[in-house]
């Protein structure tokens, strides 16, 4: 048994990670089916990774903090939440409300009931009555639940986890919450088996599966537990929700569930991955065109070249919508051969005559519009419209590329963020400093609550950029520099691409919160030894935001869009802002002291 308790802990990640790469990679049309894409590959993977070094302390009693691991419980635990309404939501749209009402009222009763430590019956028979509201509400004529059994799988789904992680967890004092083998792999099992049974005509289990495991092992394995840890006569401690990270209960459980319910979906033959992708994502007009040419069907060449190269248009205007634009007249060109009739300024789409290219990129575009019209089955004209297509493309990318940030501007835009966010952090440890200071006793550095203090000052711009990029698009140094965050289609960004693109941050604001917090410290101590270590270690935190940006500085130089690994990971980038001014107003003339000569 503990020879397969060792294989099973040592294989399962690498595992699930690969059953997830082949949903997120494998599948073309992005697993849209199942609710993972290849933006969750990322911000699981690497996300998680690096997330493992920062906890956000919520919670305080009798000397003892308990934070949640960024990696390890939040990410998870903002994936499911966002796959449960994006993807799970039924037709009723306050169903899920409803579901987590129910749900939550009796994860607060039975954690009163676990700090009174009665029975486990209790518990699974709170989860029990909890339906009976879930019922009512949906069983009345247009309630706004709807159906019953649009309700009950959810809510089952998400009670069956808790209790199961609750029954097969326990606290080991000093040492935390914890399980064994094979009980910890239960659960998982039988949230995958249900929601493959619920979802049988759908096909979307894995996705559910992952959410409801995931909700379920948070509440059941740490919330659940949390009372016996305060208990009298138990060590203050520092502990954290997913502290684990990428090998925590939280984060395994989810995948594991996934994994499972994703194959039980293929062995029952619902769904063969590969088949669908392949119907549902054609490829694009320029693949199309590039066939047509080999295969020597050049009347079919012209097509596909101009509504690649009308979208990219359509994509670069959207991208200049807030930009001033030159207007130039058209004049004839030639790209790949002689010139072709070309019809008048006025006939060129306002399209591309809004934009800021030159004269001669825009009577190409009109000699393509010409030649599309034209349906010539002559191969120079085929390969003249590809290669007129390509340099337009080529322009109209040179055009966006304007538009995007700088490396300067985005350089200035982080020093400024992390200036405002960690200055009022700096002054938090400072003044707990001069709370927990006892000279000539224990240091204040070593409590509970300044360390505590530091986790939370890393982790604390994670969580207020996020939170200002989700919401309004930018940051304080992103607006003052001019610039924000879109998605690579120029939408809003998501919670999670705001999560993803943030998380790597923690590298940054990790050893300079840690650096800040030591060197605040030694200062206070005093004595030219105290001194020189504070300002050692100041120099010490400086340096890494400088050895860390550059390295996003490197990674933004080697692509075309600019995107340090956060932006590749979430699919977002950065464009400049372009403020508008006030048009000024003419001078009144003044009268003249003289009159008419």
């Amino acid at each position: 048994m503990d020879v397969g308790s060792v294989v099973v802990y040592v294989m399962m990640l690498p595992l699930i990670l690969a059953v997830l790469y082949l949903l997120a990679w494998k599948e073309i049309d992005d697993g849209t089916g199942y609710g993972i894409n290849r933006n969750v590959f990322w911000l699981l993977l690497v996300g998680g990774t690096i997330g493992l070094i920062g906890n956000i302390p919520v919670f305080y009693w009798g000397g003892s903090f308990m934070a949640i691991n960024v990696g390890g419980a939040l990410i998870p635990i903002a994936i499911s939440i966002v796959l449960l309404v994006k993807y799970y939501r039924p037709a009723a749209n306050r169903v899920l409300a409803i579901v987590f009402a129910c749900w939550g009222s009796a994860s607060v009763v039975s954690l009163v009931l676990s700090a009174l430590n009665v029975s486990w019956v209790f518990v699974v028979a709170t989860y029990l009555l909890a339906t009976l509201p879930l019922l009512f509400f949906s069983s009345r004529e247009g309630s706004p639940t709807g159906s019953v059994f649009a309700a009950l799988p959810q809510y089952a789904l998400l009670s069956i986890a808790t209790v199961g992680t609750y029954l097969t967890t326990y606290v080991e004092i000093n040492v935390g919450i914890v399980s064994v083998f094979p009980l910890y792999l239960l659960p998982p099992f039988a949230v995958a088996i249900l929601a493959v049974i619920f979802r049988l005509t759908k096909g979307d289990s894995p996705g559910l599966a992952y959410a409801a495991m995931t909700l379920g092992a948070v509440v059941g394995a740490d919330v659940l537990h949390q009372p016996p840890l305060y208990a009298r006569g138990v060590t203050p401690f520092l502990g954290a929700i997913g502290g684990a990270g990428p090998l925590d209960l939280v984060f395994l459980s989810g995948l594991l569930s996934l994994s499972i319910a994703l194959l039980l979906t293929l062995g029952l033959d619902r769904i063969r991955i590969g088949s669908r992708a392949k119907a549902s994502s054609p490829p694009g007009p320029l693949s199309v065109a590039m066939s047509a040419f080999e295969e020597t069907r050049y009347a079919e060449v012209a097509d596909p070249v101009l509504a690649a190269v009308s979208a990219q248009i359509n994509k670069t205007n959207r991208l200049l919508a807030d930009e001033p634009h030159s207007h130039s007249q058209v004049y004839g060109s030639v790209v790949g051969g002689t010139a072709v009739n070309m019809p008048g300024p006025q006939q060129i789409p306002p399209g591309i005559d809004e934009l800021p290219l030159h004269s001669m990129v825009k009577a190409d575009y009109a000699n393509l519009r010409a030649i599309a019209r034209e349906k010539s089955p002559d191969r120079a004209t085929a390969w003249k419209a590809l290669c007129t297509g390509l340099f337009i493309m080529r322009a109209l990318k040179e055009v966006c590329q304007r538009r995007l940030a700088s490396s300067i501007d985005r350089t200035s835009a982080f020093l400024l963020d992390i200036a405002i966010t960690m200055g009022p952090a700096a002054v938090v440890l400072w003044l707990l400093y001069l709370q927990y200071n006892n000279p000539g006793g224990t240091q204040a550095y070593l409590s509970i609550s300044y360390q505590a203090a530091m986790y939370a000052a890393a982790a604390y711009p994670l969580v207020v950029l996020a939170f200002m990029e989700w919401f309004a698009g930018t940051t304080p140094g992103k607006w003052i520099v001019g610039i924000r965050v879109v998605s690579t289609d120029l939408r809003h960004p998501t919670i999670l691409q705001v999560i993803g693109r943030n998380v790597t941050k923690l590298i940054t604001t990790t050893p300079l919160a840690i650096a800040m917090g030591l060197a605040i410290a030694f200062g206070f101590e005093g004595g030219i030894g105290g001194l020189l270590l504070a300002s050692v270690l100041a120099i010490g935190g400086v340096m890494s935001v400088f050895i860390t940006g550059g390295m996003g500085v490197l990674v933004m130089m080697t692509n075309s869009d600019r995107k340090r690994v956060g932006d590749l990971m979430a699919g977002t980038q950065v464009l400049r802002v372009v403020r508008r001014k006030a048009p000024r107003l003419p001078s009144p003339s003044l009268p003249s002291p003289f009159g008419p000569a």
